[in-house]
Order: C-alpha cells, then sequence, then structure tokens
C-alpha cells in the first residue's frame, strides 16, 4: 500500500480553522490551532462493533451512512461476525451507551494506522477506560481485510466531510465567545492542537472529549441540530486555552493541599484528584466560564449539580468571573488573583451552606413533583366528571363535581359542569347562578366564559326575558380569539331572533 493510499484512507482533513473576528476585532485567520478531521481508525472500530452487536439509537434513528455500513457488513463471514459479537457481549455495559461509546472511542484514538491497528502505548500507560476492551483490536485487521473497509470508507467519507462544514460555523461561534468573554488573543501553540471528529456510526447527541499528550481530542455523533453541541466545542477550545495558564500558576495551586480537605466525606473524587489539583482547578473554571457566557436561567440548579459532580471549586471561579468582567485586564493578567483568593474557610462555609441549599432545592422538587401529582388527578377527575356529562348520567357528575368543589369552591370547570347540570334538568335559577359565577372568575378560559354566556342566553330565553338574551349574545359574538365555536353559535342565534 502506497503512503499516498495510506493517507487517503486515514481520511485526514487537517486544516486551521479560520474564526471570525470577536467584538475587539482582533483577526483569527490561520492563528487557531483546531483541526476539523475525518479519523478513518475510530471509522473502523465503531463499524466493527455494529457488527457485532452495538444497537444504541436503532431503526429510523440511524444516521444513513450507519444504516449503510451496517447493512454492508451483514455478509461478512459469520465467524468473523460471532467472534465479533462474543467480544461485544462479554465487555458490554449494560444501559450506559455513553460509557460503551467513550470506550471504544478511546481506544480507537490510540491505535496506529491500518492495516496494522494495533495500539501505540505501552501497556503500563494504557487509559482505565480502553485496559476495559483491550484485545478488540486484535480482530480489527481481520475485520479491515475481510470488510473491504478501505472501499467502504472511501464511499462513506464525502458525508463526513459535509457533517464537518455543517459544524464549522458553530466550532467559529463557540470559539469567538471563548475569547470574547476571557478577553484574550487567540494563538497558535506549535505543540498542542485540537481535532474536531465526526462519528456518524455512533449514536446522535454523544460527545466525547479525551486529551492525549497535548492533542485535544473532540469526537462526536451525528447531529441535526449542530447548535446543540457548541457547548461541548467550547468546552474543549477553553481547555485549550485554560489548561496552560492553570499550568502557568500550578506551583500556587499545588500549594493549595487544603482543598482536598472539601473532598473529606467523598473518597472517590478525594483519590481522583488528590494527585491533579490542577484538573480540579481546571474544570471548575471552564465550567463556571461556560455558566458567565451562557448566563442560563437555571443557573442556580446547574452550579448546584457541578458541584455536587465534584467541581467543588466552581462557586468561587464563578463569583470571581463576576469581578472580572467588571475589571479591565485581559484573563491571563487576572488569573493568578483569582487563584490567590482562594479561602479555605469560605469554601468549607459555602460546602455546609451547599448541604442546607440541596436539602432546600430537594424539598422544593418534591414539593413541585407532590404538586404535579395533585394537578394531574385533579385533571383526572374533571375528566370522569366530563365523561359522565357526556354519558347523561347527571346524578354521579353532580356527585362528582359537588365533592371537587368541596376542596375548591370557585374552580370555574366544576362550576360549569354543575351549570350544565342544573340547565339540563331545567333548574333555571341554579343554571343562571351557577353561569355567573363562572363568568366572575377571572381564570376562567375564554371558551368557558363564553359558552357561559351562550347558556345564560337560553336561560333568558326560558324565562321571557329577551333583552337579556339579545345581549348575552352579542356580547359573545364580539369577542376574539378561540371560543370553540362560541361566537358562530352566538351570530346563529341573533339573527334568528326577532327584531328589537
Amino acid at each position: 500500500m502506497t503512503d499516498s493510499m495510506l493517507r487517503r484512507l486515514c481520511g485526514i482533513l487537517a486544516l486551521v480553522f479560520a474564526v471570525a473576528a470577536p467584538a475587539q476585532g482582533q483577526d483569527l485567520s490561520g492563528v487557531v490551532n483546531i483541526n476539523f478531521v475525518t479519523d478513518f481508525r475510530l471509522f473502523a472500530v465503531m463499524s466493527a462493533i455494529n457488527a457485532g452487536g452495538f444497537d444504541y439509537e436503532g431503526g429510523i434513528s440511524m444516521h444513513p451512512v450507519r444504516r449503510q455500513v451496517r447493512e454492508k457488513l451483514k455478509s461478512l463471514d459469520p465467524l468473523l461476525l460471532q467472534r465479533l459479537h462474543d467480544f461485544y457481549v462479554a465487555h458490554h455495559v449494560a444501559d450506559n451507551a455513553e460509557r460503551e461509546i467513550a470506550r471504544y472511542t478511546s481506544l480507537a484514538l490510540l491505535l496506529s494506522n491500518p492495516p496494522r491497528l494495533d495500539v501505540t502505548l505501552p501497556p503500563k500507560d494504557i487509559p482505565l477506560e480502553v485496559q476495559e476492551v483491550l484485545g478488540f483490536e486484535q480482530i480489527l485487521p481481520t475485520f479491515y481485510t475481510q470488510a473491504r473497509l478501505e472501499q467502504l470508507w472511501l464511499d462513506v467519507r464525502p458525508q463526513y466531510l459535509a457533517e464537518i462544514e455543517k459544524y464549522k460555523p458553530v466550532a467559529r461561534e463557540s470559539i469567538a465567545q471563548a475569547l470574547q468573554y476571557l478577553r484574550t488573543e487567540a494563538r497558535i501553540v506549535m505543540d498542542r492542537q485540537i481535532f474536531f471528529i465526526p462519528d456518524l456510526m455512533s449514536s446522535h447527541r454523544i460527545a466525547n472529549s479525551r486529551i492525549v499528550g497535548n492533542l485535544y481530542y473532540l469526537v462526536v455523533g451525528p447531529a441535526d441540530i449542530p447548535e446543540k453541541n457548541l457547548r461541548n466545542i467550547r468546552h474543549e477550545y477553553l481547555h485549550f486555552l485554560l489548561d496552560p495558564l492553570i499550568e502557568k500558576n500550578g506551583l500556587a495551586i499545588v500549594q493549595q493541599q487544603e482543598i482536598l480537605q472539601l473532598l473529606s466525606d467523598r473518597p472517590g473524587l478525594l483519590a481522583k484528584f488528590r494527585q491533579d489539583l490542577k484538573l480540579l482547578n481546571t474544570e471548575s473554571l471552564i465550567e463556571a466560564v461556560q455558566l458567565r457566557i451562557d448566563r442560563p436561567g437555571d443557573a442556580r440548579e446547574q452550579l448546584g449539580r457541578q458541584y455536587a459532580a465534584g467541581n467543588i471549586l466552581i462557586y468561587h471561579y464563578y463569583e470571581k468571573l463576576q469581578e472580572f468582567e467588571k475589571a479591565s485586564a485581559s484573563f491571563p493578567e487576572y488569573l493568578p488573583s483569582i487563584i490567590q483568593a482562594f479561602d479555605l474557610k469560605r469554601e468549607q462555609q459555602r460546602k455546609e451552606w451547599y448541604a442546607a441549599e440541596s436539602e432546600t432545592l430537594k424539598t422544593q422538587q418534591e414539593q413541585q413533583a407532590q404538586g404535579v401529582k395533585a394537578r394531574t388527578e385533579w385533571l383526572r377527575k374533571l375528566e370522569r366528571a366530563n365523561e359522565l356529562l357526556q354519558q347523561k348520567d347527571f346524578d354521579a357528575a353532580e356527585k362528582a363535581l359537588l365533592a371537587m368543589k368541596q376542596q375548591k369552591p370557585t374552580d370555574p370547570a366544576i362550576l360549569f359542569g354543575l351549570a350544565q347540570i342544573e340547565l339540563q334538568r331545567k333548574n333555571a335559577d341554579s343554571a343562571e347562578s351557577y353561569f355567573k359565577a363562572v363568568i366572575d372568575q377571572r381564570e376562567a378560559p375564554s371558551w368557558m366564559a363564553a359558552w357561559s354566556r351562550l347558556h345564560l342566553a337560553t336561560v333568558y330565553m326560558a324565562t321571557d326575558r329577551l333583552p337579556e338574551a339579545r345581549a348575552a349574545l352579542q356580547q359573545v359574538a364580539d369577542l376574539t380569539g378561540d371560543l370553540k365555536g362560541a361566537r358562530e353559535e352566538a351570530k346563529r342565534r341573533l339573527a334568528g331572533l326577532p327584531p328589537p
């Protein structure tokens, strides 16, 4: 195989991306290290697990490329398909497609080019999640040959390139947002690169980010709306911008070992961050920046979720970023003061506050859930009463509505139902009283108030009060909006009345 063919097979489209300049007018063309690439290794691995049984997001929701490739792989040697299936099932993660995809994605990024497709790291350096599926790469050379993956890749690669084109405006926006917020310059760092890789053999809404040495990978599944992955792209670019700044301030961070006291009751996170306080700072900072850029309405809830997930410095960074926004310095200049402002006592108090806040949020959520449940039950009772009305079982309907009226005496739906019952029983006085009560309720839907006036007109006609009937009908005829046919019925009745 020639080198040129190998390059074609690997499908690398490595273009340094030109990004629109943010507000300060800096020219970003050619200075942002983000490369949009297709990756044959990823295609090979994901095709293999699809052949072996990976079926998350099956059927019509699959990307057309995935359906096309899966159909062609059905004709493979049954023994090879069984071998792929046996490995996949033996290493399957039940009910966790995200983790399943993440493991095989990480494996793919550590493989050599075809046709060998073997792991390039020494065993001691292989990440744990890759170790969980290690051995799968031994099947890939045979799969590569028998599936004629070389030609299959050349057939579908144009659709990968089209997916990249869909994402370029989203990447442009995410990068410009990050640079503008941090008041920093875009720059090339020769030993670090970001690789954006589409994965059409995966599932929608899946995004995986990996850092291998100085290479930052963002692998995204197919997207009908690429904008939904804007935050994931921005997260990876923020890593690219902020990792060297955190590294530069690493000595000050490492000296803050007391931060680990905040994780004393979370042994899993304590073990994770004990050797990497810089990662704890970076992740907390990135998520804080994301929230300050997006300004979501549920920022309080998102802060709590991030804190619970282990980004325990997110409140510190979130508050200090608010101060940064009022300053004039660039973020690289301002960051040392943020790190130095860390206050263990303050964070311990915040930890206690967060515990209380969590209980408050939990109580609120439980109350909301109870409210939804009660509202659902109430609507079910109203629906049942309406069914009884339609069946003309007025006694049963009245019993149900009167029981509900004890809880909500002025509920317009209950009053409207009781009014209809009295109208059917020809109890004019009671019907009139109920319909007027409906009209008096400000929360009564406009259609319900309109039909109440129509029914009042019926009562007025039955009791020789023609002027009142005409006035009620005219009120309805003059109304606008969706009245469920009340306006048309009012006009029809008005046309049938004798001249005034």
